[in-house]
């Protein structure tokens, strides 16, 4: 048969023109009309979900570099992506290739049209079709393991149609309000929902009200819970930029002195939950369990767009952070890294965010401001959030530069290869203005942005 989509060009315009990505559509119906349609996908690997306001895909890429170390083959899916849609479906930790794109999607077109034709409501989402790429690519490559970020919340997550070995929820934080309620207990309720009967879930930094809500849905699924600083815990020996120690503890259990490449007193924290969650993985599955596995992957991992130094006189320092918790966080790691040096920020706050909290957070490390525009469509009000800016952060100037390459020239003016510079505020921002300021560092750059 004729394949629909022959170029990436053709794929991206499927994509992005026929169903925006920007649009939330939950629910499992049609994931699992999908699913069904193709005989199962899902079902051909063992799985681990991991849910969270913010953590989620560092804890996702670790697991997935942990089973990869041992030499299994192991699939990832990730969202949302920083650069290349690629980022999103990974096997091994190597982005999906161009060529298996479009042959998955042209694999599970004939279902999706077949949907497409029903009605508006069964018309398969951006995601959900990202989704089941994924998990139709991890059977065709016959993984043994895929490491599986949800999206949004999990009881209604395209994604969760999954049964996995174990589970994780590396943190509940106020975010999708709008789609998953208004307080802790409500958000942790829906990110609770991706724990499945008698399978282990492993909790991360969460809130007495929001860790209630888990504990009681993990008693309805007969689910043993493990909490940090009651099952698991961590203590931070010493952290500088690319060059982080801790120590590991669970009863009758420890791991000293592991190097962790990652930024952040957060990613001591993510770390931490990925080796519980691993351990009780290979406890569930009779993997063996192999510390020198654990000290030689996080001596070495790295995920974009996570506090990352992308370069150094000035250090420019990017982060997906794209909510309060997320900002409260930032300004932590911020402050242990650069002490009372305040950044040059560069920002594209979406307007759906609650930004004057998230400016409230961090105004006190901010010394100027460029407000700049995110990709992502009627969700950008720029001129809205720079105003916010100039009134809730007294004595800084604020800059609105739409063009993103116009605003870091003028970051790295300011900078003067001495002041360091910080952009955050959106993960549909951090992964393009990286290759922005780099094609301004070294002129002769070609690397390329995509979808």
């Amino acid at each position: 048969m004729e394949p629909v989509f022959k170029t990436m060009d053709e794929f991206y315009e499927f994509l992005y023109e026929s169903r925006p990505h920007q649009q939330i559509k939950l629910g499992l119906e049609r994931i699992f009309c999908l699913s069904r349609r193709l005989g199962y996908p899902e079902k051909s690997f063992r799985s681990i979900h991991i849910a969270g306001t913010n953590g989620k895909g560092s804890v996702t890429r670790m697991i997935s570099s942990f089973l990869t170390a041992m030499g299994y083959t192991v699939g990832a899916n990730y969202s949302p992506h920083l650069i290349n849609f690629s980022e999103r479906i990974t096997l091994n930790d190597e982005p999906i290739p161009d060529k298996d794109c479009l042959r998955v999607l042209n694999a599970i077109y004939p279902a999706i049209a077949q949907m497409d034709q029903m009605d508006q409501k069964m018309k398969p989402s951006f995601f959900e079709i990202v989704t089941i790429m994924a998990f139709q690519y991890f059977m065709e490559e016959k993984v043994d393991f895929a490491s599986i970020e949800v999206g949004m919340g999990g009881r209604l997550d395209a994604s969760n149609i999954l049964r996995p070995e174990v589970c994780a929820i590396t943190s509940i934080g106020f975010d999708h309000m709008k789609s998953l309620g208004n307080t802790l207990a409500m958000i942790a309720g829906e990110k609770a929902g991706i724990i499945k009967k008698k399978v282990p879930v492993v909790c991360g930094a969460i809130r007495p009200e929001a860790a209630a809500a888990i504990r009681k849905r993990a008693r309805l699924m007969e689910s043993r819970a493990y909490f940090i600083g009651e099952d698991y815990s961590f203590y931070p020996k010493h952290c500088a930029i690319d060059d982080n120690r801790f120590d590991y503890f669970e009863p009758g259990y420890s791991l000293k002195d592991i190097s962790l490449r990652l930024n952040g007193r957060h990613q001591f924290l993510n770390a931490a939950t990925a080796i519980c969650a691993y351990r009780r993985l290979c406890y569930r599955t009779g993997v063996l369990y192999q510390e020198e596995t654990v000290r030689s992957v996080l001596r070495k991992v790295t995920w974009p767009g996570r506090f990352e130094r992308i370069a150094t006189a000035p250090d420019i320092v990017i982060d997906g952070g794209h909510n309060p918790p997320a900002f409260e966080t930032l300004v932590k790691a911020w402050r242990e890294y650069y002490g009372d040096q305040k950044a040059i920020f560069v920002t594209g706050i979406l307007a759906d965010k609650d930004y004057p909290r998230m400016i409230e957070i961090i105004a006190p490390i901010l010394s100027h401001v460029i407000v700049t525009e995110p990709k992502a469509g009627e969700r950008v009000q720029i001129e809205e959030v720079a105003e916010a800016f100039r009134e809730r952060v007294g004595g800084v100037q604020t800059e609105l530069i739409k063009d993103h390459r116009e605003a870091c020239r003028r970051a790295l003016a300011l900078s003067g290869k001495e002041k360091p510079i910080l952009s955050a505020g959106s993960l549909y921002l951090v992964g393009y203005i990286k290759e922005r300021f780099l094609e301004c560092l070294i002129p002769a750059s070609d690397s390329k942005v995509s979808y």
